[in-house]
């Protein structure tokens, strides 16, 4: 897959949107489907450790995807198997979260210790799957083609993740590479959210089509964001300590960029070089990041994605879907966690 190519012609600029976040009506029939699929675990032991990460405050932005991309097509409200699908999403990114976690070693998830940390990696693999079986089940009455679409994704989400390992500690990562990385690891999934949205509407290809290109763009920019508060983003909003892609050695595109900046990239090269990166180190590479204007051309190419994303959604009818679907493009070009 080559990197994702940016929509042609001159990109709506960027401007502040409403400080409340997107509405989420339709989001207390998800949490009421993900209670009963948790709670309908055979183990109490399963129930117990699912609920403490499925209700820690995540931000439901899949399930909320792919219902605003529904609305937006759907000349009626979303019956009970579309709110049954959109929890399916919430469970398998539970999924990716647990397992994540894991092969990462990471100690803490959303401001509170992560499964491996709090009951051992065995647990939290289990509790991974249980996730994984509840998307399954939540998912197999939609049909082949929802289930087509969404194996396809999870496919690419690996094959980014592979791509991403393969490339720990990579120095010569390129900006493309990077992108073709990120465009499978975390866009696919929204891309895959909002096409899913589409489709259950009963819409053509051409808007399949629109809300996968925006879901796509909208991915990108969600992970960069990711990328660039690893590096400067606020621990107690982050919910987990800064600077840890850094340490595993993910090489994101604030440091690819850094790396081309003579004396600074000599610096951070040496840095590098010398072997595991203890706090000082880590706090010397991010501020010669920044210094190198790693940060600042992150989030450019960030609010650019968002501004193709924004693009797509004007070819729609006005409405309140379209509505909220550009209020969430905003509330994430502000994005602090």
């Amino acid at each position: 897959m080559t990197a994702p190519v940016l929509a042609s012609g001159p990109a709506p600029p960027l401007s502040p949107g409403p400080e409340d976040a997107p509405g989420t009506q339709d989001l207390e029939h998800v949490e009421a489907f993900l209670r009963r699929a948790i709670k309908s675990a055979g183990s109490r032991e399963a129930a117990s450790l699912g609920s403490e990460l499925a209700f820690a405050g995540g931000k439901r932005l899949r399930p909320r995807l792919f219902l605003l991309s529904f609305r937006a097509l759907a000349p009626f409200a979303p019956p009970p198997y579309a709110y049954r699908l959109a929890a399916a999403l919430e469970l398998l990114h539970l999924a990716t979260l647990v397992h994540d976690d894991v092969i990462d070693g990471a100690t803490v998830r959303r401001s509170r210790p992560s499964l491996n940390a709090a009951h051992g990696e065995r647990a939290a693999v289990l509790v991974g799957d249980f996730f994984f079986s509840q998307f399954l089940q939540a998912a197999a009455p939609s049909g082949p083609r929802a289930l087509a679409l969404l194996s396809t994704a999870i496919s690419r989400m690996v094959e980014g993740e592979l791509e991403q390992a393969r490339h720990r500690f990579d120095l010569s990562l390129s900006e493309a590479e990077y992108l073709r990385i990120i465009a499978k690891k975390t866009a696919a999934f929204l891309a895959a959210a909002c096409e899913l949205g589409a489709l259950t509407a009963g819409a053509g290809q051409k808007e399949r089509r629109l809300f996968q290109r925006f879901g796509r763009y909208l991915g990108c920019a969600f992970q960069l964001q990711d990328d660039i508060l690893d590096y400067v983003g606020d621990p107690l909003l982050l919910g987990k300590p800064r600077g840890g892609d850094l340490a595993e050695g993910v090489i994101t595109l604030p440091l690819i960029y850094a790396l081309k900046c003579g004396r600074r990239a000599a610096r951070i090269r040496s840095l590098l070089a010398g072997g595991p990166l203890g706090p000082g180190e880590l706090e010397a590479v991010r501020a010669e990041v920044e210094k190198a204007g790693g940060i600042a051309y992150a989030r450019a190419r960030a609010n650019e994605f968002l501004r193709r994303a924004l693009a797509e959604l004007t070819v729609l009818p006005p409405g309140p879907a379209r509505t909220e679907l550009e209020r969430l493009v905003w509330s994430l070009e502000r994005r602090e966690k």
